[in-house]
């Protein structure tokens, strides 16, 4: 069913609407910070593992190599020159450094590399394949809920502001902020047999990747790609307890923190929640869905005229009601 839905739905209260059709912007929130604190820590754990076992595999460097590049950027080293996209190390230590900033994600305890990577992370935006779901509903209750509907196709052509890791060392003052594509949207794997799966299918992928490249290695590039693939994978892992969501997800990584932006937060998250804006076309959003509620003829009303100040046209984007019922 996933893979055939062609719209994809946010669901938001009226302030998040507005804010949406305003800016053309979704908000892409640290993973961190999402509203299930432990979803994170079900594919986490065994990804790190996973990498960590690779890199535990992979030939040490010997000879001439080893004097020159063997002690570069052990996790929680301080060194001057890990900023340097250029500066070369052992692929295998590079390895293990993109499992050590995995297992981060979920204990920041845990020693670190000596970058930026300490804040770098997932940045995700939650989407349903389902246009009237009544636990969807239930979240934004009270008569104030709506499903803004995105083409799929759309979603995939989408871009966000990144930083030339590999054409550049990383300096929030300079000119290598470049349009990057965000990875077309994802459905969410449930269950301990999808993220089995799944671990195997990046055990293959990641092994083949590392083959193709030398012993030694752009460090910081490197490491920093392995993190991303693993990352963007266990970001879309979730316990089968949830699978009535249907949900799929843009995922965005960022392991500079040049480009976010803040918004409150509830207290289960520390009162603060950061975020990534990604910019869409108006042609994006298809459809909205009024949510169960009172008045909702005047609210469909406002939506109408909602569109229309925004340059979204006042009858381009379909606009319907939920056929839910629903009691707050």
């Amino acid at each position: 069913m996933a893979e055939e839905s062609r719209t994809l739905y946010h669901y938001t209260n009226f302030r998040g609407l507005e804010g949406i059709l305003r800016t053309r912007s979704l908000w892409a929130t640290d993973i961190r910070y999402l509203n299930d604190a432990n979803e994170l820590v079900y594919g986490v754990s065994e990804m790190s593992a996973l990498l960590a076992g690779i890199a535990e595999e992979m030939p040490d460097l010997a000879g001439d190599d080893l004097v020159k590049y063997g002690t570069l950027h052990k996790p929680g080293e301080n060194v001057t020159n890990h900023k340097d996209p250029n500066a070369l190390g052992p692929a295998n230590r590079a390895v293990n450094a993109a499992a050590a900033m995995l297992a981060a994600l979920v204990d920041p305890s845990l020693p670190q590399m000596p970058l930026d990577w300490k804040w770098g992370n997932g940045y995700v935006t939650c989407l349903s394949a389902r246009p009237d779901s009544l636990g969807q509903w239930r979240g934004y209750a009270g008569g104030d809920g709506f499903a803004i509907g995105f083409d799929r196709a759309r979603l995939g052509q989408l871009t966000v502001k990144g930083w030339d890791y590999k054409n550049g060392a990383v300096d929030a003052q300079s000119d290598r902020w470049l349009d990057l594509p965000v990875p077309a949207p994802q459905a969410v794997l449930y269950g301990d047999e999808a993220r089995d799966s799944t671990m195997g299918d990046v055990k293959g992928l990641l092994e083949k990747f590392i083959s193709s490249n030398d012993k030694v290695v752009p460090y910081t590039h490197f490491a920093t790609q392995v993190f991303t693939i693993a990352m963007r994978l266990c970001a879309i892992l979730k316990d089968g307890a949830f699978e009535e969501e249907d949900e799929w997800r843009l995922v965005v990584h960022d392991a500079f923190t040049g480009k976010l932006e803040f918004r409150p937060g509830s207290r289960g998250n520390g009162g603060v929640v950061p975020f990534r804006r990604i910019g869409f076309p108006t042609e994006s959003i298809s459809n909205i869905v009024i949510g169960p509620g009172s008045a909702s003829e005047l609210r469909e009303r406002a939506v109408h005229q909602l569109l229309e100040s925004y340059g979204f046209g006042y009858n381009r984007v379909k606009v319907v009601h939920s056929q839910v019922p629903f009691r707050d």
